[in-house]
């Protein structure tokens, strides 16, 4: 049985965050370059957008692991769910639950921002 710490490296390995500080930054820069006058602190404006998009790349992440587990057994089998860290039930729900907590607070900024997290996920998804 393998204890917290060694379940959640693997899930934070699933998650590629250094991948998502990427999508956190291009974003960033996006919102900077549209915004017209920055008077105040970062609102929902910016902080739902940026949330979802790195709950939903990193949901990209986990899907793609999920469905490249047999390619990965060959080529990248320390990766976590050719390994038997995460189980690819376990993938699952994950990537259910990040796509989840991504979409649901991008609907109460705008209809703007919440079509265009649910046209990204729905392109994460068909990558994969």
């Amino acid at each position: 049985m393998r204890s917290f710490k060694d379940k959640l490296k693997a899930y934070l390995e699933l998650l590629r965050i250094h991948n998502v500080i990427t999508a956190l930054l291009t974003t960033l820069i996006g919102w900077l370059t549209v915004r017209v006058e920055i008077s105040t602190l970062p609102s929902t404006s910016l902080i739902v957008p940026l949330l979802a998009v790195g709950l939903v790349s990193s949901a990209g992440y986990v899907i793609n692991d999920y469905f490249d587990v047999e390619v990965d057994k060959v080529n990248k089998p320390y990766r976590p769910i050719p390994s038997g860290r995460v189980s690819p039930k376990e993938a699952l729900y994950l990537t259910l639950a990040l796509i989840v907590v991504g979409v649901a607070p991008s609907i109460t900024v705008g209809i703007f921002t919440a079509t265009f997290v649910i046209v990204n996920t729905l392109l994460v998804i068909l990558y994969s």
